[in-house]
């Protein structure tokens, strides 16, 4: 079972598992003194590695015609100029795997100040050059439209 690393609120560190090693993690905790533990409810759970394919996998399948392979994604990221990768945290690249793998179809939810901004222009930069994902340059570009016509910037 690999763990993997994200950043946490005031800069720490957290461990990251993939839902198939539930029951590992979930034992070992258990063995832990001092330690609170709530299990992710059963419906839950099983809705979740009911739908993944990657749960069986163990790596990501597509299961949709919007979704791409990782073969894909690392294309659309190749795309992308170095000085902008660069910038971006192992926790963000994350993101922008995640999102493209489903084809922009996701939701990016986290504490402020960790990316979510940049990781949605780089989603754009991708989308405006992919037509399968043009949808989200569409809404990007009715957002942008919107802020400008309902926002009046003094000078």
């Amino acid at each position: 079972m690999e763990p993997r690393y994200t950043q946490i609120n005031g800069g720490g560190r957290a461990c990251v598992y993939n839902i198939r090693d539930y029951d590992v993690v979930l034992t070992c905790l258990k063995n832990c003194k001092g330690i609170e533990i709530e299990k992710i409810p059963f419906t839950t759970l099983n809705i979740i590695q009911r739908l993944s394919n990657s749960f069986d996998a163990g790596r990501w399948e597509p299961c949709r015609p919007e979704h791409f392979t990782d073969e894909k994604v690392d294309e659309f990221i190749r795309m992308l100029p170095r000085k902008l990768l660069d910038v971006l945290l192992p926790f963000q690249h994350d993101g922008l795997r995640f999102g493209l793998r489903r084809g922009g179809r996701c939701l990016i939810a986290d504490e402020m100040g960790l990316g979510k901004t940049l990781q949605v222009i780089i989603f754009y930069e991708i989308t405006s050059a992919v037509p399968n994902l043009r949808y989200i340059s569409v809404w990007f570009w009715l957002f942008k439209t919107l802020i400008l016509e309902l926002c009046i910037i003094p000078v």
